[in-house]
């Protein structure tokens, strides 16, 4: 049998299969019971109200469906919690583990809702305030001929966030490159039709990004947020206020405002 951890560095084995090793480095173990803990704390999370109403207008933005607003108006009721993961934004979805782990946060939440026997939604964290435009702008691809090929977007912003760089015509370009290189599929015209669609719509790379990601996950109620979302700002004075009033030493340490 092959080792599921194989390629997984030995901190990752030993916080999974030896946590006694490594319990000094983390608050929680990885099991049922720590579960329950996070989920008291999470369950009484203070700021509920607006954490929603952030949630409901990104996501009304990016155009999301049904499925996902009713998931954040579950999580407006007291003892509904979460399960978060994310990935900075790529150029369409950028490489296949974003969307696989997209698909994992949502598959998890159902496993924790059954396990805690409590409402969970997932939540996909779009790091839009990521800098580097070069890991995310290119994507490779297997082309008609067989080969790997790089699709790469042209743009000089090499350091602003991800969702300050607006969308281009090069982006669009870029689409097309794609269909240009890769050989006929039974989805591939819908695909690059969405792919088109979508980078008209928005405003940025990273919104370009998440509305991709709505699309094609939004019927299964994936919750998106991007910290560079204009509401966010109110959620994070809130959070700091609380961080304040918990930690005397933490406002010492903030930044000059």
């Amino acid at each position: 049998m092959v080792d599921d951890l194989l390629f997984h560095s030995q901190l990752h084995k030993d916080y999974a299969r030896h946590f006694q090793r490594v319990e000094g480095l983390y608050s929680y173990s990885p099991d049922l019971e720590s579960l329950k803990k996070r989920r008291g704390k999470m369950a009484s999370f203070p700021h509920r109200s607006t954490l929603t109403r952030v949630l409901r207008d990104y996501n009304a933005s990016i155009e999301a469906p049904g499925p996902v607003m009713d998931n954040i108006a579950l999580l407006g009721r007291e003892g509904t919690t979460v399960l978060i993961g994310g990935q900075q934004a790529g150029l369409c979805t950028g490489p296949l583990m974003t969307f696989y782990k997209a698909l994992d946060i949502i598959l998890r939440a159902r496993e924790a809702e059954r396990e805690l026997e409590t409402p969970v939604v997932p939540v996909f964290w779009v790091a839009g305030d990521d800098h580097d435009f070069s890991e995310v702008n290119h994507l490779y691809l297997i082309n008609s001929e067989q080969e790997v090929e790089k699709i790469e977007l042209k743009a000089p912003f090499q350091t602003r966030p991800i969702s300050q760089i607006p969308c281009r015509d090069s982006f669009l370009q870029a689409v097309e490159q794609l269909g240009d290189r890769v050989s006929a599929r039974r989805f591939k015209d819908d695909y690059l039709e969405m792919l088109g669609e979508t980078c008209r719509q928005a405003d940025n790379f990273g919104q370009w990004f998440a509305r991709i990601l709505t699309r094609l996950l939004g019927d299964r109620g994936l919750i998106l947020f991007d910290p560079l979302f204009p509401g966010a700002r109110e959620l994070k004075r809130s959070f700091v206020q609380v961080l304040r009033r918990g930690c005397p030493g933490f406002q010492a340490g903030l930044p000059g405002r």
